[in-house]
């Protein structure tokens, strides 16, 4: 058993005794869901107001550094995995960045200024029509645009568009 395995087993042998999973003598404010007694507390809390700032400074330059390399190596630097040509991340990385940067902006009310202020989406010109995110003319272009692809696609056939691109990708 390796040192840090003996750790994890002495602090779950405290932990089922309601022990201080530290020093192991006191007992651990278990009702609230502690797991470190009243002196362990304090002691930790003395700890990280003396030595974590420097602590974070270090890892957050060491963090720095090691995105920096593997940015130079054409890496993504959040998982390691090749980056698109022209991007520093990939794909995945990329694409979940994104979606949590509009998550935000959703849960702090941003939102582009044509779709807060009532203006078509396509034009970004003229007020768009009640309840749509198209003005007039842009929802009546898009309605023909739609009514001409089902008329092509009941042409073609269901897949005639995963044929289409089949053909286009076996000759590029």
């Amino acid at each position: 058993m390796g040192e840090r395995e003996a750790i994890t087993a002495r602090q779950a042998y405290y932990r089922a005794r309601q022990r201080c999973v530290r020093c192991g003598t006191q007992d651990a404010f278990t009702l609230i869901g502690k797991r470190l007694c009243a002196d362990c507390t304090e002691k930790a809390a003395r700890y990280s107001s003396k030595y974590g700032k420097e602590h974070r400074e270090k890892r957050t330059e060491y963090q720095r550094e090691w995105a920096r390399k593997r940015v130079e190596a054409g890496l993504c630097p959040r998982c390691g995995k090749p980056a698109e040509n022209g991007y520093s991340r990939c794909a995945r990385c990329r694409a979940r960045d994104n979606a949590q940067r509009a998550k935000k902006r959703r849960e702090n009310g941003v939102s582009p200024y044509y779709l807060r202020d009532g203006i078509c989406y396509t034009c970004k010109r003229r007020p768009a029509l009640d309840g749509k995110k198209l003005c007039r003319e842009c929802y009546e272009k898009s309605v023909k645009s739609m009514a001409k692809a089902r008329e092509a696609q009941k042409e073609m056939g269901a897949n005639a568009w995963v044929e289409l691109y089949a053909n286009h990708s076996k000759t590029t």
